[in-house]
């Protein structure tokens, strides 16, 4: 994300590939989605939940708060005998999305909007808001111009809530009254 600040640099690396904290899960979704199919799989579906981390003040400890990510690759759903399956598009994308919403948050409404997401493809991908405005959720496919300098062997459609944000507009349960219902004979 574009407000996401500079990367955490890790003092002792284990090597310089893995130099910086993650502040997505994406990057690590679109490796492997790319490695499967660069192997031979035709659809590929990944998720992950998991922390990111976010730099705090100088001297602090970064927040971790979770997130849950996807990456899809291939037919929008599986394969079945009754006939043949459409590529995954953006919609589907975006309905993986409100599930996530919907089991994280409840009946919360969250505001859909059109966005240009750095990576994605600006025409096809989705934000997610929360009533104040702050960023929930976001999808949508790879740039094909990213898709193209990475050499991606397909469109991959990617996919990343924040998990705390979602849970804390969990919608309070529903109360039920009975009322007292009298019934008179004879009538």
């Amino acid at each position: 994300p574009a407000d996401a600040g500079a990367p955490l640099a890790l003092a002792h690396p284990i090597s310089e590939a893995l130099g910086f904290l993650r502040r997505s899960l994406l990057p690590g979704l679109l490796r492997a989605t790319d490695q499967n199919l660069r192997r031979g799989a035709v659809d590929v579906r990944l998720f992950e939940v998991g922390g990111v981390f976010e730099a705090r003040g100088p001297g602090e400890l970064p927040a971790e708060p979770a997130h849950a990510g996807f990456a899809w690759a291939g037919a929008a759903e599986p394969a079945h005998w009754s006939g043949t399956s459409r590529p995954a598009d953006s919609w589907d994308a975006a309905g993986l999305i409100e599930d996530i919403l919907s089991v994280a948050a409840g009946e919360r409404a969250f505001r859909r909007e059109r966005a240009d997401l750095a990576g994605l493809n600006p025409g096809r991908s989705f934000l997610w808001r929360d009533a104040s405005g702050r960023r929930v959720a976001w999808c949508g496919p790879v740039h094909p111009r990213q898709a193209a300098g990475l050499g991606l062997p397909a469109q991959i459609l990617l996919g990343e809530a924040e998990l705390a944000v979602a849970v804390s507009h969990k919608a309070a349960p529903s109360v039920y009254r009975l009322e007292h219902l009298s019934v008179t004979a004879g009538t």
